[in-house]
């Protein structure tokens, strides 16, 4: 998953409209996607997202159905995970 992290870093060393074209075609082609985590739920395959690290991108892998979040924050992750269960 490309975070706003990564895309303002592309952004600041690359433009904001090549960061706009490359992130578009990032996320038409290669961007886990509900209809994607469907696929490959049906199929048995696990889904993990890997170094997501703020709550905005938390909130959008959990709605895509994954099965697991890795962050470089993990007692962060715990505490809003706490606090989303209640």
């Amino acid at each position: 998953m490309y975070t706003e992290d990564y895309y303002d870093d592309y952004r600041m060393r690359n433009g904001e409209r090549a960061a706009k074209i490359y992130f578009g075609l990032i996320r038409s082609l290669i961007s886990i996607s509900g209809p994607l985590n469907r696929h490959l739920k049906k199929r048995g395959i696990k889904i993990f997202y890997w170094v997501i690290n703020t709550p905005a991108e938390w909130d959008y892998a959990i709605s895509k159905d994954c099965d697991g979040i890795m962050s470089d924050y993990p007692t962060k992750l715990k505490t809003y995970l706490d606090k989303r269960r209640q």
